[in-house]
């Protein structure tokens, strides 16, 4: 089965979304409704409050990063950039090799993560924007050193759970504006998502 399939993947099969804020609970909502198991999913949160929402609201586990990263093989960090370099620090020696990690982290740049975690680790940077909230967003992704063509498949499923998926080989945080104001610089690889008729149950939540 490929690994475009919803709630399915290579190895392990799961996705974990570490920091689960605004933009963390926009993926885990989208996937669900795109039909990706809960049990397929988990999310880590600092906040006992929000731990518990996450859960009542979408059946997710809700575990710490170490643990999230270590039953995973996509890892998305949605987390601020001033926050990274500790995540990275905290998850790279539980990391399986393969897995693959993505970013949503603006301002962090993909040599920046690389660096920091094991050698060869497939890593991808995406710069969202705030419509994907209601499933109307544009995701610009951006690949790394070690990332391939199905990681970039692998990545543009998962986000095409909350809009359109634009690929670039470099980012700016500009690319989903244009897009959306109709200043194309490309075309979008894939279509959107029918609108989602509420927005996540937490995103008033600051990130």
């Amino acid at each position: 089965m490929s690994e475009a399939t919803p709630g399915t993947g290579s190895g392990r099969g799961r996705l974990a979304v570490l920091g689960a804020g605004v933009m963390g609970e926009t993926v885990l909502s989208g996937l669900l409704r795109a039909g990706w198991k809960a049990d397929r999913l988990v999310a880590t949160d600092r906040r006992p409050e929000r731990q518990l929402e996450l859960k009542q609201a979408y059946g997710v586990s809700v575990v710490e990063n170490a643990e999230a990263v270590a039953s995973a093989d996509t890892v998305i960090l949605v987390v601020k950039p001033q926050d990274m370099g500790e995540l990275l620090g905290e998850i790279a020696d539980v990391l399986t090799p393969g897995t693959l990690v993505i970013s949503l982290a603006a301002g962090v740049d993909l040599a920046s993560i690389e660096q920091r975690l094991p050698a060869g680790t497939p890593v991808i940077r995406v710069m969202p924007n705030t419509p994907a909230q209601v499933d109307e967003g544009m995701a610009a992704i951006s690949p790394g050193t070690h990332a391939d063509d199905d990681h970039l498949a692998r990545a543009t499923a998962i986000l095409s759970a909350t809009g359109r998926v634009l690929t670039n080989t470099s980012i700016s945080a500009c690319i989903p504006g244009w897009e959306a104001f109709g200043d194309r610089p490309q075309e979008p690889s894939s279509s959107p998502r029918p609108p989602s008729p509420q927005p996540p149950v937490g995103w008033l939540h600051n990130p």
